[in-house]
C-alpha cells in the first residue's frame, strides 16, 4: 500500500539562528499513515522544490515519524528570507533507492516561519574617531557624536550609548542619549595627554547586545605650569666660609616644551624675600647655561655660624618663555655645615619604647644624648658605659646607638653613659638614659585611631628642645595625648600614642597612631570621629596642622587602584624609631596599604585569630576546619557581630565607612513605629571650611 502524509501542508514557526549556531534538536515532526505493517520510510527535501529547501533536511526517528532539521544558518535580516520559506518533502516505504516506484512515494509541502532573535550587534558608522581637545576646554563641551543603528525588529530596534568606564576611570566624559560625548570633569595634559574612551553601544533585545567603538581624544597644551626646580636641592655651605658661589639650579616645565611652553628659563629672588635673606645671597640668572634653557647661580655675600641658624631658605621666582609665560616661587634650602668648633656638656635623655605584643626582637631604640651646639661632630666622639654594662641593653661606642635585647620586660631602666670628644680632648663627659618599656597589645593597634599631619617632622612631634629659645618645651606628642584624654574624659595613662611615623621628609608629612581605653579599647571610628569634631582646638592646643582625619589610602579614587580599593593595617614586628636628642620614641611599624579589591566582600584572604576576627570580646578557637567565635550573650554573628539593634528617641550607631567598590549593595531590615526618619548617612561628619584642605575619611551613622 502507499505511504500518505497525514497533511498536505506542514507549518512550523522557529527563531533565526544565532550566527552559525545551529540547532541540533528538530523544529518539525512529520507523520505518515500506510496501511501496510511493515514499512521501510525514508525522508527527505526536494531539492529546488522552494526557497529554503537547502536550508533544511529529513531524518527517520525510530517510530517511523520524520524530523525536519536546520543544516545551514537562518537570518531573518536577510529580506529574502524574514518572509520564511516553502518547499516539498517526500517519503517512500521502501527504504532508500526507490524513488522511482512513484507508488510508493508521497509529497508535501512545509511552510516556515522565521522569528526575529535578538542576534546582531548594534553598527556604528564609525568605529574610531579620533580628536584634539585643549586642555583648559570647558564643562560640558561637545567633542564628537556616536551614532549606531541595530538591524533587529526590523530595524525598529533602538539602542542606547554608555561609556564603558574601565576606560574612563576619573569620569571626565559624558555621552548623552544622541551618542554625543562631551566633557564631564576638567582635563590636564600633565596628567593624561591621551584618552582611549571606550564608547558602548546598547540595543533593546533580550539579552541585550553591546558593540563597542573607540574615541581618541589628544588634549592639547596650554601654557598652565610654573616651571620649578629640576630637583629638590639642599646644598650644603660650610660655617664661616667666606663668600663663595653655593650652587648651579636648573629648572624644568612639565608643560610640552614643542608648543614653546617652556624653557628658556629666568631666574630671581622674589623681592618679597627677608632682608636677612636679601643680605646674606644673591641670585643671578643665566641665559645661556644649561644649554640656552637658563640657570640660576646662588652665591653668599658673608659667612655664617650653624650654632646661630641652621638653614635659610630663599625664595627663588622662575618665569618660563610661554604665551602668556607662566612664573612660579621655588624655595631653595641652604644647609649650613657644622664644625666641631663647641665644647659638649652632661645630657640627659628619656627613651620610651611600645613594645608590639611583648615580642619585639633586638632593636635600636636611640643614641646617647650630651649638650652640644655642634651636630656633625658624631666622628670626633666616642661612647662608654659607665660601670657594668647592662644585661638587656647594648652600645655601639662609635655612634653612640643604644640597642635593647629581646625580651626585655616592661618597666623602667636607668643607664648610665660617658662621652668622649677626641676633637676638644674632653673625657668621661657624663650622659644618662631613661628607658620606659610597655608592652602595646594587639588590640590596641587593632582598634587605633590616626591622623596626618603637615609640615612637622617625626622629630619634631616627639621633640622637647627648642633650639631657638634653647629652652626645654612639652613635646607635642605630650600635648596631644593631653588633649585626647581631655575629649575622651579618660586619664592619661589609659592613652597611648604608639606610632609616629615619617612619610614625607620634604615638606614633612607624619602619620600619629594613637589608642585609648576605658575597659574595652575605644573603636578607631570613636577615636576619629572625636578629633575629627574637635581637630580645631587640637591643632590650636597641639601646635600641628591635620590634613587627614582616619588615615586612608583609597580616600583620593583611582590614585592607589582603579576602581575597587580597600585599606589593610600592616603590622610590622620590626620597631619604628625616631630620635631626637633630648627623647626617641620606639614605636609600632604601621602602614596602611592600599589593595586593589573590594574588601566588603572579598573573602579569598586566609584568616587566622592572630588578626582578631572576633567582635565584641568573642573569642576566637582554630580548628580543622577553620575558625570559629565563642560569643557572649547578645552577639549571635558567625564573628560575634550584634546583628540587631533598637533605637529610642534620637539614638544612633555610628560604623565605619562604606569600601570603596565598583558596585556596593548595602540591605538591612527595619522596623519602627514612626512615619519618617534617618535610615542611613554615609558622610563627613563636621562641614569643612572654604578653604581648606583637610579631608576626612567618611562614616556611616544609622538612626532610627
Amino acid at each position: 500500500m502507499p505511504p500518505q502524509f497525514t497533511k498536505d501542508e506542514w507549518f512550523t514557526e522557529v527563531d533565526e539562528t544565532d550566527g552559525t549556531n545551529l540547532p541540533e534538536v528538530p523544529i518539525l515532526t512529520v507523520t505518515v499513515h500506510d496501511d501496510d505493517e511493515t514499512n521501510k520510510f525514508q525522508y527527505k527535501v526536494l531539492d529546488d522544490s522552494g526557497f529554503g529547501a537547502d536550508k533544511f533536511t529529513m531524518v527517520r526517528n525510530n517510530d517511523g515519524t520524520g524530523s525536519l532539521k536546520i543544516v545551514q544558518p537562518l537570518d531573518f535580516e536577510n529580506q529574502l528570507q524574514s518572509n520564511g520559506f516553502r518547499f516539498k518533502i517526500q517519503v517512500n516505504d521502501k527504504g532508500e533507492d526507490n524513488d522511482n516506484d512513484k507508488y510508493h512515494v508521497a509529497y508535501s509541502w512545509v511552510v516556515v516561519k522565521l522569528r526575529d532573535i535578538n542576534d546582531n550587534k548594534p553598527q556604528f558608522e564609525k568605529s574610531n574617531i579620533e580628536t584634539t581637545v585643549l586642555e583648559d576646554a570647558s564643562i560640558g563641551n561637545s567633542l564628537e557624536t556616536f551614532k549606531a543603528t541595530d538591524p533587529d525588529q526590523g530595524g525598529a530596534s533602538k539602542v542606547s550609548y554608555a561609556i564603558d568606564r574601565s576606560s574612563d576611570r576619573k569620569r571626565q566624559f559624558h555621552i548623552n542619549e544622541n551618542g554625543t560625548v562631551t566633557i564631564q570633569r576638567s582635563l590636564d595634559r600633565e596628567e593624561t595627554p591621551r584618552h582611549q574612551v571606550k564608547i558602548l553601544a546598547i540595543d533593546d533585545g533580550i539579552p541585550p547586545k553591546t558593540a563597542t567603538a573607540t574615541l581618541t581624544v589628544i588634549v592639547q597644551d596650554i601654557n598652565d605650569n610654573p616651571p620649578t626646580f629640576l630637583k629638590d636641592y639642599r646644598p650644603v655651605l660650610p660655617e664661616y666660609a667666606i663668600p663663595r658661589k653655593v650652587i648651579e639650579i636648573l629648572a624644568t616645565d612639565d608643560d610640552d616644551r614643542s608648543k614653546s611652553n617652556g624653557p628658556p628659563f629666568t631666574f630671581r629672588m622674589d623681592p618679597n624675600a627677608d632682608d636677612i635673606i636679601k643680605a646674606s645671597f644673591k641670585v643671578e640668572s643665566d641665559n645661556k647655561g644649561a644649554n640656552g634653557d637658563g640657570m640660576a647661580i646662588v652665591s653668599s655675600l658673608r659667612s655664617f655660624d650653624r650654632e646661630q641658624q641652621k638653614e635659610y631658605l630663599i625664595p627663588i621666582i622662575i618665569k618660563d618663555s610661554g604665551t602668556p609665560p607662566m612664573a612660579g616661587t621655588s624655595t631653595l634650602t641652604v644647609v649650613i655645615g657644622d664644625i666641631n668648633d663647641n665644647k659638649m656638656q652632661p645630657g640627659s635623655k628619656d627613651i620610651f619604647v611600645y613594645n608590639y605584643a611583648g615580642q619585639s626582637p633586638d632593636t635600636e631604640i636611640g643614641r646617647v644624648y650630651v649638650y652640644d651646639l655642634d651636630d656633625w661632630d658624631l666622628p670626633d666622639k666616642k661612647f662608654y658605659w659607665e660601670g657594668l654594662e647592662h644585661a638587656q641593653f647594648k652600645l655601639d661606642e662609635d655612634s653612640g646607638m643604644i640597642s635593647m635585647k629581646s625580651g626585655t620586660h616592661d618597666g623602667k631602666y636607668h643607664l648610665r653613659f660617658k662621652v668622649y670628644d677626641r676633637k676638644h680632648t674632653q673625657t668621661d663627659v657624663p650622659a644618662n638614659v631613661t628607658v620606659t618599656v610597655k608592652t602595646i597589645p594587639h588590640e590596641a593597634v587593632m582598634n587605633s585611631g590616626s591622623v596626618r599631619i603637615s609640615g612637622i617632622s617625626d622629630e619634631d612631634f616627639i621633640r622637647v628642645w627648642d633650639y631657638k629659645t634653647q629652652r626645654l618645651t612639652r613635646s607635642k606628642a605630650d600635648l596631644f595625648k593631653d588633649k585626647l584624654a581631655s575629649l575622651l574624659d579618660i586619664e592619661r595613662e589609659n592613652v597611648d600614642v604608639f606610632s609616629v611615623q615619617l612619610r614625607r621628609k620634604h615638606p614633612p608629612l607624619t602619620d600619629i597612631r594613637f589608642a585609648a581605653h576605658g575597659s574595652p579599647y575605644y573603636k578607631p571610628v570613636r577615636l576619629n570621629g572625636i578629633v575629627l569634631m574637635h581637630r580645631e582646638d587640637i591643632e590650636k592646643d597641639v601646635g600641628i596642622n591635620i590634613t587627614m582625619v582616619g588615615i586612608d589610602e583609597c580616600l583620593y579614587e583611582n590614585e592607589m587602584c582603579e576602581g575597587s580599593c580597600t585599606n589593610t593595617l600592616d603590622i610590622n614586628n620590626l620597631p619604628y624609631m625616631v630620635n631626637a636628642n633630648r627623647t626617641a620614641l620606639v614605636g609600632v611599624r604601621v602602614d596602611v596599604i592600599a589593595q586593589c579589591t573590594c574588601g566588603a566582600r572579598n573573602f579569598s584572604t586566609s584568616e587566622s585569630c592572630r588578626t582578631s576576627p572576633c567582635y565584641n570580646g568573642g573569642r576566637c578557637i582554630e580548628g580543622r576546619f577553620g575558625l570559629a567565635c565563642q560569643c557572649p550573650a547578645g552577639y549571635n554573628g558567625p564573628r560575634c557581630q550584634q546583628t540587631t539593634r533598637s533605637f529610642r528617641g534620637n539614638g544612633w550607631a555610628w560604623y565605619p565607612a562604606l569600601e570603596m567598590c565598583d558596585n556596593s549593595h548595602l540591605s538591612f531590615e527595619f522596623i519602627t513605629r514612626k512615619s519618617d526618619g534617618l535610615l542611613l548617612y554615609n558622610g563627613p561628619i563636621v562641614p569643612p571650611e572654604s578653604d581648606e584642605v583637610m579631608v576626612s575619611v567618611t562614616n556611616v551613622y544609622l538612626f532610627c
